[in-house]
């Protein structure tokens, strides 16, 4: 195999997946704020919002694979930080809150993006790698003997 240092572009999605988690625990928060002021309202006929605790998770979860990417930059971090990215993205575009220009999803899905394709780059160069080497340890048929 070839020498790599995974370090860089494990640093460039660890930083990327901690601005998401930021920006994720930044919102559940100043919504779980505002939607235990407007609490009182939902006996009036006003809903409240529970989207912060999908806020909350998406962060833990973007926190936890930050601390995956600086512990082991390696194939079986990257898979999962690629899945996540792309199942972000495609839930931030479905969900988005406005009908028309939405901040925040645009900002969400511009770093999951981001975050997929450098992923992506990451698993089909270390996952070719690692197909070598497992190809390479396979038994082959012995030769034919005349």
């Amino acid at each position: 195999m070839n020498p790599r240092n995974l370090n860089r572009p494990s640093y460039v999605l660890a930083l990327l997946l901690g601005v998401l988690a930021l920006v994720d625990a930044e919102n559940a928060l100043t919504t779980m704020q505002n939607t235990a002021t407007l609490g009182s309202m939902a006996s009036m006929g006003g809903g409240t919002n529970a989207g912060w605790v999908v806020d909350l998770l998406t962060s833990g979860v973007c926190a936890a694979l930050v601390a995956l990417l600086l512990m082991r930059p390696h194939l079986y971090v990257f898979v999962p930080v690629v899945g996540w990215a792309l199942l972000a993205f495609l839930a931030n575009y479905i969900m988005r809150h406005t009908p028309g220009l939405d901040t925040l999803a645009t900002v969400r899905m511009t770093l999951y993006f981001i975050v997929l394709v450098i992923g992506g780059v990451l698993v089909a160069f270390e996952g070719r790698d690692w197909l070598e080497v497992a190809m390479a340890k396979r038994r082959t048929a012995p030769p034919p003997q005349q």
